[in-house]
């Protein structure tokens, strides 16, 4: 994300230190078993969506097992 921080739409959301943080706190929350989501708007009337699902184990559902390596 910090590669295309050009797009963002907001002076904010182009901070390169800003976002750093941002997915520094982010990647701390994934890691301690805690979905993630957000969404930054980027010029040309596009929205960007991140999605992290939290793995083995998830901090609100522990009894659901990673599904890394399951095939199908």
């Amino acid at each position: 994300m910090l590669a295309s921080a050009t797009a963002f739409a907001s002076e904010r959301d182009r901070d390169t230190t800003r976002l750093g943080d941002v997915i520094g706190r982010l990647a701390e929350r994934v890691a301690s078993g805690e979905d993630v989501v957000g969404g930054w708007y980027l010029t040309g009337q596009r929205f960007l969506s991140v999605c992290l699902i939290a793995c083995s184990p998830h901090r609100m559902r522990p009894e659901i097992p990673c599904p890394v390596g399951a095939t199908t």
